[in-house]
């Protein structure tokens, strides 16, 4: 597992560093959604990544390129199928569906998020079978090749996205790990992705963690052990 390219986070301490996220998706028919994310990753401190321009010449290549520099891979699917590079693309595939391929031959971590619903039938594929086809054929091939999260609004997409990211990167942290001591001598930690806005209740209990792990003196790992019934606010915190 590659190490992690981003610079460390100025104001976090030694050790810190943000992830470059690579964010994926048609544009039309997804555009709340994208910026919903971009927002998050950035209120998060990650560093977003995007190479989108449709109908440039270069467009297969940068955003390939961009994908390959990536820590991880954020995927968003709805009912549109997007933009087909002409050139270099025997198969005819779209940009989204090429970069989702690179990420996984490149070994990226993919987070998938699935949109259930239709706001807008204009901006699908529904009026064209063909292209409809195509669009159900990527939502398969994803489906069978990660553990997508499926969202019908903001929200939904906001806790996959969350979830997602915090799981890719302990992936990362745990690859990291494995390695032998002198290739990663000059190793730095994962930033994890904050608490998403949605999870409410929790605030006694996660300043209570953060002062856990904060507080005390030395330089070595606190561990902090949190039990209690299985669910999602557990996962998420």
């Amino acid at each position: 597992m590659p190490g992690l390219g981003s610079r460390a986070v100025g104001g976090l301490g030694a050790g810190w560093v943000m992830a470059r996220v690579y964010v994926s998706s048609t544009i039309t028919d997804l555009r709340a959604e994208r910026q919903a994310v971009m927002d998050w990753l950035v209120t998060a401190q990650h560093q977003v990544v995007h190479s989108y321009r449709p109908g440039s010449d270069t467009v297969r290549a940068s955003c390939l390129a961009d994908v390959d520099t990536c820590d991880v891979y954020v995927l968003i699917v709805g009912h549109r199928y997007g933009f087909r590079p002409p050139q270099d693309n025997p198969q005819g595939l779209s940009i989204t569906q090429l970069e989702f391929r690179r990420a996984g031959q490149a070994c990226k971590p993919r987070i998938a998020l699935v949109r259930t619903s239709i706001p807008d039938i204009s901006l699908s594929e529904l009026a064209d079978p063909p292209r409809l086809a195509l669009v159900q054929a990527f939502r398969n091939e994803v489906a069978a090749a990660v553990r997508a999260a499926e969202f019908s609004d903001l929200r939904g997409l906001i806790q996959g996205l969350s979830t997602g990211v915090a799981a890719a990167l302990e992936k990362i942290q745990a690859g990291a790990a494995r390695q032998p001591a002198a290739a990663v001598g000059d190793r730095r930690v994962v930033r994890l992705a904050p608490r998403p806005p949605f999870l409410a209740g929790r605030e006694d209990l996660l300043a209570e963690l953060v002062a856990r792990l904060g507080g005390g003196e030395g330089s070595g790992p606190r561990v902090v052990a949190l039990h209690g019934l299985a669910g999602v606010d557990g996962l998420t915190i």
